[in-house]
């Protein structure tokens, strides 16, 4: 059995122009691994970066200047992990049909459950922060079996 392992490490400032710079950086690092963009896998990742680099720039502005972004591929598993200095953690929101902020946590919960992965949040001891943590089963297509509506595999503390 042949182990396939990749990684890719980036940081980018807290600002709205970092949050197509980080879809972008993300889109190439997988483009490196052999998914192009328009794969679904690529599409995935990079809406997944955009969200959750978003909600940095939105809500961790005050406690921290860059956003640390970390992409592993390894043996059928994407793992994209997204680092920022504030203390608190994501919120799940309760977005109403005409607002335009808080379903980003929502998509990522529905895109793990859909790619039969998790999400959990990361804390590190000794140092400030968290790690938002989105784990999928790679290919171009969910594996897994189908799921009940009101059945869940990601887990968001």
């Amino acid at each position: 059995m042949s182990i396939s392992h990749h990684v890719n490490h980036f940081v980018v400032p807290v600002s709205r122009a970092s949050v197509p710079e980080a879809r972008n950086l993300t889109r190439a690092a997988l483009a490196d691994w052999g998914f192009t963009a328009g794969t679904r896998l690529a599409d995935v990742a990079a809406l997944i970066v955009t969200e959750l680099v978003t909600n940095s720039v939105v809500h961790a502005a005050e406690s921290t200047s860059n956003v640390a972004v970390t992409l592993r591929l390894r043996d059928g598993r994407l793992t994209v992990e997204v680092y920022d200095d504030h203390p608190r953690g994501p919120r799940l929101g309760s977005a109403r049909a005409g607002d335009e902020h808080g379903r980003g946590l929502h998509i990522i919960h529905c895109l793990a459950t859909e790619w039969d992965g998790r999400v959990h949040v990361r804390t590190f001891p000794g140092r400030p922060g968290k790690a938002v943590v989105v784990m999928l089963e790679r290919g171009d297509v969910p594996v897994g079996r189908e799921r009940a509506a009101d059945e869940s595999a990601a887990i968001l503390v």
